[in-house]
């Protein structure tokens, strides 16, 4: 700890931690800082290299704005081979992908565009095939990063990215594994809806490393343009679209040197981080959306990369694109924060990870950047959540109410009775109310006696548990009496009855009135 760190603080997280978390045996690093002087308010394992998971989408994100420009577009291009005569193209239709996520989905255009194109040319039969072009992306292998396992892949979160896609490549949650001629038989149908007949087939597939001969002949029919990438990225980030975070991986190794697309846009996406200032050494960027198991990065570098992230122009941070509490991946997130929209965030979830990064703001005194990453852990990521929840709340100056067991002799009087460590199978209705599992209290003060005891003669009672959460969703873990007494006086005193409105947080409802920071200086990398 260092000059300007408060103790009280870093001794109550760390306490939260050890109760709330590792119990489950998992890894925690963590990270917190408060961005206007880059003093670390907390950190436990700040460097450990932890699995991302989607919380990855913020570099591939931060290297897509600020490399290819936020009013980035990807295009979709419609090809004619062969001469035009009479109405009929005596040739072959070639749909060309330009990389475009959103082709054929709720977020991005369809095809309809391109055959009215056909349509003005005069054009009412074809007589040849449609033949789909994807100079980005191969077959088989290539069309996934290679640290994405074999379950991801066929689950429809896990859908190839390619040159060419459709409907983010997915039926329900089941991917396509060749959505190529998917796409190829949505413009053969908006073809028939304006009339033009086509005489071939729509299964013809060209990819990267085939032939295609030269293009001197074609004819250029029509283009659809994508949405802007400021646009994608806020949909990525906030709804958490693994395809979208892939395809600016693909945008920014396209047309680079002679490596493959999706290995040349990972390097440029390394190379901007560690023109940012963070070490590649320290980090492995391997694809976008975090699926890879071979991404590898700490929390203070995540805490840093927001901190310095908040200090860009209002419009092109990431601040300005991530979901807010209470919205987006975190719609339910923070229930015990007075307004959850104080916290901007990514979540980044696989099996056994659960992770946290964003930014908290402390209306009236400051701002923090925060980064949990949280893996091997057994049990329910639910409860990591809640710990995650909790933590940001005590950062937030929320008290936090413990829960005193049964059997203490501290206290024998109780309020509501709480179900603890119940499996998430188990529904609240199948929990016996008066099962006695726990008792809610709002101080650990010990009743005055009538009678002076000395301590020596006291029976040895069950010792009371230290940050235990109010709902059954977190672990705990027993604490020495001292220990509760001097962990709690450091605490804020808990909020009279009736008082909580009167304390509510103001809303957040600008992010671009986030405050940046009073000094421009990083927090260095090593501890």
């Amino acid at each position: 700890m260092g000059i300007g760190v408060d103790t009280a603080l870093w001794i109550s997280l760390d306490s939260l931690a050890e109760a709330d978390y590792l119990p489950s045996g998992g890894t925690l690093g963590a990270m917190v800082y408060r961005t206007r002087d880059s003093q670390v308010v907390w950190s436990r394992q700040g460097d450990t290299r932890m699995l991302p998971a989607s919380v990855q989408k913020l570099w591939a994100t931060g290297a897509g704005l600020s490399e290819l420009g936020p009013d980035f577009r990807w295009r979709t291009t419609l090809w004619a081979q062969g001469r035009i005569e009479g109405g009929i193209l005596t040739g072959n239709l070639v749909l060309e992908g330009g990389g475009d996520p959103t082709l054929g989905s709720a977020d991005g255009p369809g095809l309809m565009g391109i055959a009215n194109a056909v349509a003005k040319l005069g054009i009412r039969e074809v007589r040849g095939n449609l033949v789909a072009l994807d100079s980005l992306v191969g077959r088989g292998p290539d069309a996934w990063p290679q640290g994405w396992t074999i379950s991801s892949s066929r689950d429809g979160y896990g859908s190839p990215v390619l040159g060419l896609n459709w409907n983010q490549n997915r039926i329900g949650n089941r991917a396509i594994l060749e959505p190529r001629p998917e796409a190829l038989k949505a413009l053969r149908k908006a073809l028939w809806l304006k009339n033009v007949a086509v005489t071939g087939t729509d299964t013809t597939v060209k990819v990267r490393g085939d032939s295609i001969g030269p293009r001197r002949n074609w004819i250029r029919v029509g283009t659809v343009p994508s949405p802007r990438l400021d646009d994608v990225v806020r949909v990525c980030l906030r709804e958490s679209v693994n395809p979208y975070a892939e395809a600016i991986v693909l945008a920014l190794g396209a047309g680079r040197n002679r490596l493959p697309p999706r290995e040349a846009g990972r390097r440029r996406m390394q190379d901007w981080a560690a023109r940012k200032g963070f070490e590649p050494s320290r980090m492995v960027l391997d694809d976008g959306s975090g699926l890879s198991r071979y991404n590898q990065v700490s929390a203070r570098l995540l805490a840093k990369m927001l901190a310095a992230d908040l200090r860009g122009p209002a419009g092109e941070r990431l601040v300005d694109f991530m979901a807010r509490g209470g919205s987006g991946t975190m719609r339910r997130r923070f229930k015990e924060l007075p307004d959850p929209s104080v916290v901007v965030a990514k979540t980044g979830t696989l099996d056994g990870v659960s992770n946290l990064a964003g930014i908290l703001v402390r209306p009236g005194r400051d701002t923090l950047s925060f980064a949990f990453l949280c893996s091997g852990y057994s049990g329910s990521a639910r409860v990591v959540r809640k710990f995650q929840d909790r933590m940001l709340a005590l950062l937030a100056g929320v008290p936090l109410r413990p829960i005193v067991p049964a059997d203490t002799a501290l206290d024998t009087t109780s309020t509501d009775s709480v179900a603890a460590g119940v499996p998430d199978s188990v529904k609240p209705s199948a929990v016996r109310r008066d099962s006695g599992v726990g008792k809610v209290r709002d101080s650990l003060q010990v009743r005055p006696s009538a009678t002076t005891v000395d301590s020596g003669s006291v029976p040895r009672v069950r010792e009371p548990e230290i940050f235990a959460p109010i709902d059954s969703s977190a672990r705990t873990v027993p604490a020495d009496l001292d220990s509760i007494r001097r962990h709690w006086a450091n605490l804020p005193p808990p909020l009279p009855r009736g008082a909580a409105d009167s304390a509510r947080l103001p809303a957040v409802d600008d992010l671009s009135s986030f405050p940046r920071g009073d000094s421009t200086s990083l927090p260095p990398i090593s501890p």
